[in-house]
């Protein structure tokens, strides 16, 4: 049977990137190529960031209570999917489907934040705050916004900033790690389904020359990294990252909540502590195995 090939989706279109390589994405369990991702060029990448920027012009005009009810429809449909999603993420990541069912549910409970934007972005006002002064502060959308995901959480990190930026009347472009592409693949299926106009969503699938186009583009406002550079494992790729972004004059939110730890205490029951240490080095993820113990 052939292997599936897997597409870009730009301005509400799913297509394939002209001249581009493939690789495998294999399934870490059983080594079967479960898959084959696109390593896209920064022509086609810089396509995607102008689709963003063309939707922007109308989408942050749009009132906010309009656009958080794509997100109310996509939640719809990702508790109908969960199960689905979770043996996604088993299948290509490595792991357990009871860790990949609680990784949906931090997805969850992103967007139902997003959700209250309504209310999460009202600005504020101060009366007197000098002589014949008075402040207030006014929350606007900024325009396009990238994400360079990592491989550990395929599905939650990315929601730690999409639907915000959704909900706040940015447009957003997505590149998904190349190990593990799947689960936002499919989970780009379904916010197309949510009929959001075409261009404040799109993903693009690549390695570094994707990740560099995101940094450099002058249309680009700012760059999310999955994980911050000072954490165990962040490696030279995400390190270059965030020292470059800077540079460029654009916002960069790097997370610090990818890293766990335990913390014995003297009732530990050592054996137990072992054992989730050890399931959870198997696929690199941590934060929520050690819940176990």
């Amino acid at each position: 049977m052939a292997v599936r090939k897997l597409k870009n989706y730009i301005d509400g279109k799913w297509c394939d990137p002209m001249g581009a390589q493939y690789i495998d994405v294999e399934n870490p369990s059983t080594g079967e190529v479960i898959a084959q991702v696109p390593l896209t060029s920064r022509e086609e990448t810089n396509r995607a960031i102008e689709a963003a920027h063309g939707a922007y012009q109308s989408w942050r005009n749009v009132p906010v209570a309009r656009r958080t009810e794509y997100l109310f429809k996509l939640l719809s449909f990702l508790r109908e999917d969960e199960e689905k999603i979770s043996r996604i993420l088993v299948e290509e990541m490595g792991k357990s489907l009871p860790d990949a069912s609680a990784e949906m549910k931090r997805v969850f409970e992103n967007v139902e934040v997003a959700c209250g934007m309504s209310v999460l972005q009202q600005g504020d006002k101060l009366i007197g705050a000098s002589f014949e002064m008075d402040g207030e502060v006014i929350r606007l959308p900024m325009g396009v916004f990238t994400m360079i995901a990592p491989f550990n959480f395929p599905a939650m990190v990315p929601f730690w900033f999409l639907p915000y930026a959704i909900a706040t009347g940015n447009t957003f472009v997505l590149k998904a790690s190349k190990q593990v592409p799947c689960t936002m693949n499919y989970i780009t299926e379904l916010i197309d389904r949510t009929g959001l106009p075409a261009g404040v969503f799109n993903l693009v699938n690549g390695d570094k020359t994707v990740a560099d186009a995101f940094m450099e583009h002058p249309l680009v406002i700012g760059v999310s990294l999955g994980i911050h550079p000072h954490l165990p494992g962040s490696g030279e790729k995400v390190c270059h990252q965030w020292k470059t972004v800077p540079g460029y004059g654009k916002c960069q939110k790097s997370s610090s909540g990818d890293a766990g730890c335990a913390d014995p205490r003297s009732d530990t029951k050592y054996d137990h502590l072992l054992f989730w240490m050890c399931r959870t080095a198997l696929y690199g993820s941590f934060c929520y195995s050690m819940c176990g113990g």
